[in-house]
């Protein structure tokens, strides 16, 4: 089946990095849409013949193993969803995606939820993390390197986000998202 009918079916979405136009950028990466499908073909399908002799300890453990780094591209997806037409931090941000691209001295970076806001005065770019014992202080600081190369900053004002399972270890609560704060639409930072 064409890749245009599985897009407009809603089995692949197309993913175009911040700032990219859809019409016109080669730069897109196509993934399956629906989290079920995904976690089908993630866990199940690689698994079939384990699953067909019965050996559902080793499956299990599997999934197990694997099911951190599923659960976090699913929280980016999530934190993207919720950013996209909220207010947080006081303003109101347009559609978020995320941002990957090369930035000076052939360095790769990754940002996991870009946004602009309404306006078009200032941008949120924001960290992702599904996992325990974080330390925002050294999370923020990572960010904030990260984004001194990022290449749509020019004349924005910038607002970082931290989306984290868990409080942070170091007590940090600026900058801090945490799953409440998203399933809430936001509702603490609404101003």
């Amino acid at each position: 089946m064409p890749i245009k009918k599985l897009i407009d079916l809603g089995y692949i979405e197309r993913e175009v990095p911040f700032g990219e136009s859809a019409k016109n950028t080669k730069r897109s990466l196509y993934k399956i849409s629906d989290e079920f499908l995904n976690f089908y073909h993630r866990f199940i399908v690689p698994e079939r013949s384990l699953i067909g002799l019965d050996r559902k300890d080793v499956v299990r453990k599997y999934i197990e193993d694997n099911y951190a780094d599923y659960a976090g591209k699913e929280w980016e997806k999530l934190c993207r969803r919720a950013v996209s037409g909220n207010t947080l931090f006081g303003v109101t941000w347009n559609a978020a995606s995320r941002w990957w691209g090369t930035v000076a001295r052939d360095k790769q970076i990754e940002l996991d939820v870009v946004a602009e806001s309404i306006d078009k005065k200032s941008i949120l770019i924001g960290e992702c993390k599904w996992t325990r014992q974080e330390n925002a202080g050294k999370l923020l600081e990572n960010l904030m390197s990260r984004a001194k190369e990022f290449p749509y900053l020019k004349k924005h004002q910038v607002y970082y986000a931290l989306f984290l399972r868990h409080e942070p270890v170091d007590g940090m609560k600026d900058y801090v998202v945490l799953p409440e704060d998203v399933i809430d639409d936001f509702s603490l930072y609404n101003s």
